[in-house]
């Protein structure tokens, strides 16, 4: 949820800005692949006389306006992980240092155009939100909404969550975290590879461009809408 290198951890800590490309990374998951090698055919075509921007997005949610989604919001990674975390009830206490990106889809939009129409040179962007939300403030946020959210030690979270499998109506939530597990049932979302994006910040402030404040107005709508949907059962 905080940096995207899924079930990745970085020995040494590194930064991945807006110059980067290839920092050891691995690349054995098929989607992560597709992108490095989709990318690298584009800089292949730049060397060529192709005049090309690269814009990196970050974690794309509900517009700031109305809250609205993609149709297939049951099919979101992100969404998938944070329903069946809110459902279960129960939070990692070794998840409560890191933090969640949201990128609202609207600004997102808003920003690409921005890019388009006044970035001159080939250069690469990551537009994802720098104002991200970390755990504590975000569980503090759901109580505000009426979610519980227990934060247990490690044993016991993994202990509830093997529970989840013996029931059918339950077994989504074990799911929905199975491929985030180290070997030792652990969560595995910070890679100690932090995502960068000074320069792109930078260039669209300039622009008269900012991200949203990811604060509890934002995220009751988020939440209501789904609820309104019928998608969260909390």
């Amino acid at each position: 949820m905080a940096d995207d290198f899924s079930v990745y951890y970085s020995g040494k800590e590194k930064q991945f800005c807006e110059t980067s490309f290839y920092i050891g990374q691995p690349l054995d998951n098929v989607y992560i692949r597709s992108k490095f090698e989709a990318e690298k055919a584009v800089y292949d075509a730049m060397l060529d006389g192709l005049e090309a921007k690269i814009i990196r997005v970050g974690n794309l949610t509900n517009r700031t306006t109305d809250f609205k989604f993609q149709p297939n919001y049951a099919q979101n990674a992100f969404l998938t992980r944070l329903k069946a975390m809110l459902e279960f009830g129960l939070f990692p206490d070794y998840l409560r240092p890191l933090y969640a990106e949201f990128s609202p889809v609207d600004l997102t939009a808003k920003g690409i155009i921005k890019i388009a129409q006044f970035a001159d040179e080939p250069c690469i962007f990551h537009l994802n939100s720098n104002r991200t939300i970390y755990f504590d403030r975000f569980l503090e946020i759901m109580h505000e909404l009426g979610i519980s959210m227990k934060v247990v030690n490690a044993t016991t979270f993994h202990n509830a969550l093997q529970e989840t499998l013996k029931n059918d109506d339950t077994s989504y939530i074990f799911k929905a975290f199975q491929n985030d597990m180290d070997e030792h049932g652990r969560l595995v979302y910070d890679s100690n590879i932090h995502i960068k994006n000074d320069f792109t910040v930078w260039f669209l402030k300039r622009l008269d461009f900012e991200w949203n404040k990811t604060d509890a107005k934002y995220l009751s709508g988020y939440i209501n809408y789904f609820r309104k949907l019928g998608y969260l059962k909390v």
